[in-house]
């Protein structure tokens, strides 16, 4: 047989051997008993296969695993672990098991990974950084003060996934210690507006609804829209009323619209009275508004009711064709 023939099967089986190893433990999602395979898993030192058990184990919701998945956590910070990726698994594992140690949390928080990329380094721990900002912001073992003086850090973070998820993480701990900081952000802005809007999402599920509104006022338009975007999600009705209040005084078609998409996200029943009420006549952003509200139980037939009362048959055709299959 020829050398490089020979060399090519001898290179083919480790990774046929690695690939074979990785669909047993994809095949314990359905076993009988898998934990004793998946402990064996997770006390391996291959990182994907790692990453696959931990990623097994909270899909099964295996909380007689976590101390295992809470020591493989630690040692892959002390061992090679290309591409974040057992760390990545553990910590989303752990969180979907709702582990309440701060520790973990803590550790992963603070870790950046540098790797080789496409014209600049790559940091691949920053999925990490989210899942432990959220895990701190769930654990009941830390108070709020404190959750917010480690998470703030991450609201300036280079990653900017890393930004809008430390803004949803201290939106969701529920407290007014995460008020000032977020405002703040909002305040000093951030170069991506998606973190401006993470921020203003979080303030209206803190009951921050004043302070959102007041940025309907802004000259910059993303801020405006962002605003608009972060009342729509609040169920306050105080939220609905400042949307109202400022579509009644908005010109300008686009920013019409986008009042009128936030008004018809809120889902809140004075809104789709609101937003019905506006049917007219060639009134396509109206409809256009109502359609994600349209799977509540009786509001198409009052949406199509209403544009039947125009006798508008285009508006009634272009509400049909909005709606998905």
């Amino acid at each position: 047989m020829p050398f490089g023939r020979c060399h090519g099967i001898l290179a083919i089986r480790p990774v046929k051997a690695f690939d074979q190893k990785l669909a047993k433990i994809r095949a314990l999602r359905t076993a009988e008993a898998p934990e004793s395979a998946l402990r064996e898993a997770l006390a391996g030192n291959q990182n994907l296969l790692v990453a696959q058990a931990a990623a097994v184990a909270g899909e099964l919701r295996l909380t007689a695993l976590l101390p295992d998945l809470v020591g493989t956590f630690h040692r892959f910070f002390d061992r090679d672990d290309a591409h974040c990726w057992a760390k990545n698994a553990l910590a989303k594992a752990l969180l979907g098991l709702e582990h309440d140690g701060p520790r973990e949390w803590l550790r992963g928080l603070r870790h950046v990974q540098l790797e080789a990329a496409y014209l600049r380094p790559e940091d691949v721990a920053a999925p990490l950084r989210c899942v432990c900002a959220i895990g701190l912001a769930t654990c009941t073992r830390m108070p709020a003060v404190e959750v917010v003086e480690h998470v703030t850090e991450g609201l300036v973070d280079p990653e900017v996934t890393v930004r809008c998820e430390t803004a949803r993480a201290l939106g969701m701990l529920g407290s007014r210690e995460s008020v000032g900081v977020l405002r703040l952000k909002v305040l000093t802005g951030d170069e991506d507006v998606n973190v401006t809007g993470a921020c203003l999402t979080a303030l209206a599920s803190l009951r921050d609804v004043a302070f959102v509104a007041a940025r309907l006022g802004s000259e910059d338009e993303n801020l405006r829209a962002e605003a608009a975007a972060a009342l729509g999600e609040s169920r306050e009705l105080a939220a609905f009323e400042a949307l109202r209040d400022a579509y009644d005084r908005a010109a300008g078609r686009e920013w019409k619209r986008t009042l009128l998409q936030a008004l018809g996200a809120s889902r809140q029943e004075a809104a789709i009275d609101f937003l019905v009420a506006q049917i007219a006549p060639g009134s396509q952003l109206v409809a256009e508004a109502l359609v994600p509200a349209s799977f509540h139980p009786g509001v198409r037939q009052r949406v199509e009711a209403a544009i039947r009362a125009t006798a508008d048959r285009n508006l009634l055709d272009f509400y049909h064709q909005k709606l998905p299959d």
